[in-house]
């Protein structure tokens, strides 16, 4: 890989980081009103998913 291909690779990686963190921050933003947390958001959702494919 040359030290361009690096470059754009690690500016990459980098902008999808400051996506995930702004989307992660809207969506505990989002959860507030319900008072629910992230991961409980997340726990609720791997235990629905565990309902509709172990039926």
């Amino acid at each position: 890989m040359t030290e361009t291909n690096e470059k754009e690779l690690y500016q990459i990686i980098w902008l999808i980081r400051r996506l995930f963190r702004a989307l992660a921050q809207q969506s505990s933003e989002n959860l507030e009103d319900y008072g629910i947390s992230v991961a409980d958001r997340a726990v609720m959702e791997f235990l629905y998913h565990q309902k509709t494919v172990g039926s």
